[in-house]
C-alpha cells in the first residue's frame, strides 16, 4: 500500500472526540505566545514544573534513563518509559509530551506504542529519525539516520492507530545533529509533514541558535515546530516565537540542577559530618509533605477511613501531666509532660498517634501545657492547656471537634496499645466504653500505685482459656477509693464514647458542673479538680450505663523508669 493511500485510508478511520490533556496540548498550540515546557523524569519533577508554572511536561528520555542509572541509549525498555510517564501524568493536570526516542523498534513497535500512550491518557509521543538503537543526541559518533521511506511508515502507522483526534504525534528530524545540512533537514521534515505528524521537533547541538534560526526562516508549513534549546540557550521563548517557532523544551535543566544541588549537599554534609549548614538551603519538610499531598491524603483519611459511621477525634488529655515519678525524672531530666518522653526517637504521644491511625483514627489532639512551635509533633493538633484535673483537660479537648466529628476517644498520655484493642472499642454498639484489665492482680507493684479500680457485673470469672477474647462488663463503681482487694478490674485509661455517649458526657459535665459548684465532687476536692472517673461514677449514680471491656494483654504504662525502659525495647526490637 502506497504512502498516500495509507493516508487517505487513515484520514476515513472514525475517530472519537476526547476533551483532555491532548487536547488541551492543541490549545495551547493555538493560542498565541509560546508553548513552555519542562523536562522531568517522575511525578515530582512534574509536579514542580507544574507548581512553576509551565504549560506542559517533556518525559525526557535523557532523565529517564539517567534517573535509573543507565545511558540514554535505549537501554530501557518502552514500558519502563511508559511508567515514568505516566507517573508525571497522574500527579499533574498539564499534559505530558513522551520522549519515544526512535519509537523503540520498526512500525509494529510504534503501533504498539501509540495504542499503549494514548490509552493512558498521554497527550502527545515524539519520535526520531534515527536507527534503533539510537544514542543521546549530544553524544559524539553513531548518529545514524533512517530512511526517510522508514520513518515516514512509522509516522503513518502511528496516525492510523491512535483513537482520539486530539492526540499528538511530533516528528523528530536529526539530519542536523548527524551533520547532514539545513537542506536534508528540511527535505525530511516536509516528508514526515506530508505523512501526517502533528508537530516537527528540528534538533541542534549547536552551541548559537544560528542553524535552527536559518531552518525556521524556510520553514513554510503550517505545521507547528518544536525546539529543544540546550545548547543554545542565550535567546528568549518570545524571541523563539517571533523566529517562527512554538513549542520551547527545556529538557533536562531539572535533571541537572537536581544532581548538582544533590552533590553539592552531600559533599557538605560528609565534610562538617553534620547537616547544620545545608538546611537553610534545602527543602523544608512541609514543603516535601505538601509535594506529595499529604495534606489532601489527611483529609481523604478523616472523610474515609474511620471505622463506619462518623469520624472520631481522639483526645489525650496531659493538661495536668508535669508529675514525673522520681526514678524517671531523674533519667530524662526536667519538668516535662509524660506525653512527650522519647520512646525510640519519637514522642510518646507521636507513637500513640501511629497506632491510633493504625486503627482507622486521624484525628488526634493533644491537650497539654507545651508550645507547639517548639515540639515536633507531626500532624497532631496541640491545644495548649494546664488543669489539676482530668476532665478539665478532656473537656477542652472535646470543645475543639472539628465538625463532624460526633465520635470521641480518650487515651491517657501515659499508655501504648496494640490497634487492635482500639478497634475492639470502636466496634462497640454502647454508648460509653472503656478499657479495663485484671492484670494488676499479677503485677507485684501495683499494691504501691494509686489505680483506678472498677466494681462490675457480673463478677469476672476466672481466666482461663476462652473464645471470648474481649469480655464486656457493666460497671457499678470506679476510682481509686475502692480497696485493692475488693477491685475487680483495673481501668487502663482509653474510653470511648459514640455520638450518644458524647451527648451524655458533656451534658454530665455542664450539669455537674453547675450542681457541684462548691464542694467535692467524687473523689476530688471540687469539680475543677475532678478526674474522668469522677465524672463516669456521677453518671453511673445517675443510671447511665458504662461498659468496659476486659483487655489484659496488648497494652503497657509507662509510670515509671522500668516502664519507660520496656517501651524503648519494644520499638527497638522492631515494633516500629
Amino acid at each position: 500500500m502506497t504512502t498516500s493511500a495509507m493516508s487517505s485510508r487513515q484520514s476515513e478511520r472514525p475517530r472519537t472526540l476526547r476533551v483532555g490533556k491532548a487536547n488541551r496540548l492543541r490549545q495551547l498550540i493555538d493560542e498565541p505566545g509560546p508553548v513552555l515546557v519542562i523536562g522531568a523524569h517522575d511525578a515530582l519533577g512534574g509536579k514542580l514544573g507544574e507548581q512553576a508554572g509551565f504549560h506542559a511536561l517533556w518525559a525526557s528520555g535523557l532523565e529517564i534513563s539517567t534517573s535509573a542509572g543507565v545511558p540514554d541509549a535505549n537501554i530501557l525498555s518502552m514500558t519502563e518509559f511508559l511508567d515514568a510517564a505516566m507517573e508525571m501524568n497522574h500527579a499533574t493536570q498539564i499534559p505530558v509530551i513522551c520522549d519515544c526516542d526512535t519509537g523503540f523498534g520498526n512500525s509494529n513497535n510504534v503501533i504498539h506504542l501509540v495504542r499503549r500512550y494514548e490509552a493512558a491518557g498521554l497527550a502527545a509521543i515524539c519520535i526520531e529519525d534515527k536507527l534503533f538503537p539510537k544514542v543521546n543526541s549530544f553524544v559524539t559518533g553513531r548518529q545514524e539516520l533512517a530512511l526517510v521511506s522508514e520513518f515516514v511508515g512509522k509516522i503513518v502507522a502511528a496516525k492510523y492507530t491512535q483513537q482520539t483526534r486530539d492526540f499528538m504525534v511530533i516528528a523528530r528530524v536529526e539530519a542536523l545533529i548527524a551533520g547532514h545540512g539545513e537542506d536534508e533537514a528540511l527535505r525530511r521534515a516536509e516528508a514526515y509533514a506530508a505523512a501526517g505528524a502533528d508537530a516537527i521537533l528540528i534538533h541542534s547541538k549547536s552551541s548559537t541558535p544560528d542553524e535552527i534560526l536559518s531552518f525556521l526562516s524556510r520553514w513554510d508549513q503550517q505545521l507547528p515546530v518544536v525546539i529543544v534549546p540546550t545548547t543554545y540557550p542565550s535567546l528568549r521563548a518570545d524571541d523563539w516565537v517571533e523566529a517562527g517557532a512554538k513549542v520551547i523544551i527545556y529538557a533536562n535543566h531539572g535533571l541537572r540542577a537536581s544532581i548538582r544541588a544533590m552533590s553539592d549537599t552531600f559533599d557538605e554534609i560528609m565534610s562538617e559530618r553534620r547537616t547544620l549548614t545545608v538546611e537553610a538551603r534545602i527543602a523544608s519538610l512541609s514543603n516535601v509533605f505538601e509535594l506529595q499531598g499529604m495534606p489532601k491524603m489527611k483529609e481523604d483519611e478523616k472523610r474515609f477511613l474511620s471505622s463506619g459511621g462518623a469520624p472520631v477525634c481522639a483526645v489525650i488529655p496531659a493538661g495536668g501531666d508535669l508529675a514525673l515519678p522520681e526514678d524517671l525524672k531523674a533519667i530524662v531530666g526536667g519538668e516535662i509532660p509524660r506525653a512527650l518522653l522519647d520512646i525510640y526517637g519519637k514522642p510518646l504521644v507521636c507513637r500513640q498517634a501511629e497506632l491510633l491511625a493504625q486503627a482507622g483514627i486521624q484525628d488526634v489532639l493533644l491537650v497539654a501545657d507545651v508550645d507547639p512551635e517548639r515540639r515536633q509533633l507531626g500532624d497532631i493538633r496541640v491545644v495548649r492547656h494546664r488543669a489539676p484535673g482530668v476532665l478539665s483537660s478532656v473537656r477542652v479537648g472535646l470543645s475543639m471537634l472539628e465538625p463532624g466529628s460526633a465520635r470521641a476517644l480518650v487515651c491517657y498520655s501515659d499508655i501504648l496499645f496494640n490497634p487492635s484493642i482500639v478497634r475492639a472499642l470502636l466496634a462497640c454498639k454502647d454508648p460509653i466504653v472503656l478499657l479495663a484489665s485484671r492484670a494488676f492482680l499479677d503485677d507485684a507493684r501495683a499494691e504501691k500505685k494509686s489505680l483506678d479500680y472498677l466494681a462490675v457485673d457480673p463478677s469476672p470469672g476466672p481466666r482461663r482459656q476462652s473464645l471470648d477474647v474481649a469480655p464486656r462488663y457493666t460497671v457499678r463503681s470506679i476510682g481509686k477509693s475502692i480497696p485493692r482487694d475488693r477491685a475487680q478490674l483495673e481501668f487502663i485509661g482509653v474510653l470511648y464514647m459514640n455520638e450518644e455517649g458524647l451527648r451524655i458526657f458533656l451534658d454530665g459535665c455542664e450539669r455537674f458542673e453547675k450542681s457541684r459548684a462548691e464542694g467535692p465532687f467524687g473523689e476530688a476536692p471540687s469539680f475543677a479538680e475532678a478526674s474522668l472517673t469522677d465524672l463516669l461514677q456521677g453518671l453511673i449514680n445517675e443510671g447511665q450505663a458504662v461498659t468496659a471491656i476486659e483487655q489484659d494483654q496488648g497494652w503497657m504504662e509507662v509510670h515509671s523508669f522500668e516502664d519507660y525502659r520496656a517501651a524503648i525495647q519494644q520499638y527497638s526490637e522492631g515494633a516500629d
